[in-house]
């Protein structure tokens, strides 16, 4: 960490009534934050996991001078019978809004930052009319989810958070489906490794191309020697390129992510 090591610790605030709609609100020890980084966890959705697999992203951000917001939403249950896309998406807009009244400063860059399920959401959220956030870090995002039905990944997940297959509700997979929204008008970081067991690199390559070709700008970084978690650990070597990227936005140069890399 280029601040510090000690931690610092997180608020807990609800932004909703819901025992899940709840944020760790981590205030940087600066006069002056670089920005707002909002994370979004992963699992694919599911309540077993929370917002505490992000936690050392946040502790590494918050360190570098970000005011970070870690967002807990409503999950699928095992028991869920029904969709529970309706509430999480009403989750994620509120704890996007919450996240962005936290400054007064019009000029302040907001950058979500999200794993797997996490960076679909991430992606989801830059991509709704007028969204507040600037720019995106989804690591290993789950980018498209019609894909994820036909590949039926992680026990058909995409298909019981939706609440039926891509060609049964197409409606709700182009709502929900991060590859239907480009272009999404703001700059993309997408991190993925060609060793993820658990969502294919190829989606991100699709995804990347199809960005690019919307004429939004977006980097596609492959870390060698990493799998679906060693990314969201921030001692891994591509997070000095993260941090980078990320910092480009508070006035220090243009994103250079993908150039000279040995990924």
């Amino acid at each position: 960490m280029s601040r510090r090591d000690a931690p610092i610790l997180p608020e807990r605030t609800p932004y909703g009534p819901d025992p899940e709609q709840f944020v760790d609100h981590y205030r940087p020890d600066v006069a002056q934050p670089i920005g707002t980084a909002i994370s979004f966890h992963g699992g694919y959705w599911r309540a077993r996991y929370g917002l505490d697999i992000n936690t050392a992203i946040c502790h590494h951000l918050v360190n570098r001078g970000w005011e970070v917001v870690n967002v807990e939403y409503r999950r699928i249950e095992s028991d869920d019978t029904a969709s529970v896309w309706p509430q999480m998406r009403a989750d994620v807009s509120a704890a996007v809004a919450w996240a962005a009244g936290l400054s007064t400063d019009r000029n302040r860059t907001v950058i979500a930052v999200g794993h797997s399920a996490g960076g679909h959401l991430a992606l989801w959220a830059a991509g709704q009319q007028h969204s507040p956030i600037d720019g995106v870090v989804a690591l290993a995002p789950v980018s498209d989810l019609e894909s994820a039905d036909r590949e039926a990944l992680s026990s058909s997940a995409a298909a019981v958070l939706l609440g039926g297959r891509a060609d049964e509700i197409p409606d709700i997979y182009a709502d929900a489906s991060p590859i239907r929204l480009l272009p999404l008008a703001v700059p993309q970081l997408i991190v993925h490794a060609s060793g993820d067991d658990d969502v294919p690199v190829d989606m991100s390559a699709k995804y990347v191309a199809a960005a690019i070709a919307a004429h939004d700008e977006a980097v596609h970084l492959n870390p060698a020697d990493a799998d679906h978690f060693t990314i969201i650990d921030p001692r891994t070597p591509v997070w000095r390129d993260i941090d980078d990227w990320m910092d480009s936005f508070a006035g220090r140069g243009r994103p250079n992510a993908g150039a000279n890399l040995p990924y």
